[in-house]
Parts: structure tokens; sequence; C-alpha cells
């Protein structure tokens, strides 16, 4: 066991010895024993695990079962007063503009406002108009 190896086992698996591969532990624990740089590298192991263990905050146990239920639980039904009563309208919005457009389409063309009827040289002046080229600025 070298003292890059034993930095190598403490900077992949930290201070704690019960952590390091069973097969190089009791030759690491070895050389701890007998070099104080070895001693000197596991001082600051430990300091940087007892960093990280006041830094890292623990993730809650979300318990997937109650998690499943929570997401496909039926919807509550509708509260009958507040915010439902005053909004109704806009459940019916999308129908209401439907039938409004329907009723101007029917309007213009009863109307005659479309400018098919009897309205030749337009259409002559729209196609000479559009059909010349323009030049670039």
């Amino acid at each position: 066991m070298t003292i890059e190896r034993l930095r190598t086992i403490l900077s992949a698996y930290g201070a704690n010895p019960a952590r390091w591969p069973a097969s190089e532990r009791a030759k690491a624990e070895a050389l701890i024993a007998r070099s104080a740089e070895a001693r000197d590298a596991l001082v600051e192991a430990r300091a940087l695990d007892a960093t990280l263990d006041r830094a890292i905050t623990p993730v809650p146990y979300i318990d997937p079962v109650a998690l499943a239920a929570a997401a496909s639980a039926s919807p509550q039904e509708k509260r009958k007063g507040g915010a439902a009563r005053r909004l109704w309208w806009l459940e019916w919005s999308p129908l209401a503009g439907l039938v409004a457009a329907g009723i101007v389409g029917l309007v213009i063309g009863l109307s005659g406002l479309t400018g098919h009827k009897g309205n030749a040289h337009a259409s002559e002046a729209t196609v000479s108009l559009f059909s010349q080229e323009v030049e670039p600025w």
C-alpha cells in the first residue's frame, strides 16, 4: 500500500474504514499505523467528512405508494361559492365566441359585403397590381 493509493481510497470512500474495500482495508490501516503522512491524510479526510456531514441535509423520504395514491385520487367537487360563482362565464366563453363568429359570418354573407358581386374592375386591378415586378429597396 502506497500513500498515493491511501489518498485515492480516502478521497473515494471517506475516512471511515468500514467503507474502504475489504481487500485493502488491513493494508491501509497498517500504513496509517506506521506513517505520519498517512495519519495526516486520514485527519484531513475526517475533517472533510465532518464538513460534508454538516453541509448535506438529508432528503426527506417520499412514500411511493402514498404519492401514487395522491396523484390518482379523484378530484374534489367544485365549491358552489366564491370564485366558482364569479367565473362561471369562463366555462361558456369558447362557445360564446364560436356563436359570435358564426353570426358575424352570416351577416357578412347575407349583406353582400364580400365584394364579389359585379366588381370585376376591382379584381382586374388587384391582379395587375400584384403581377408587376417590384425593385428591392
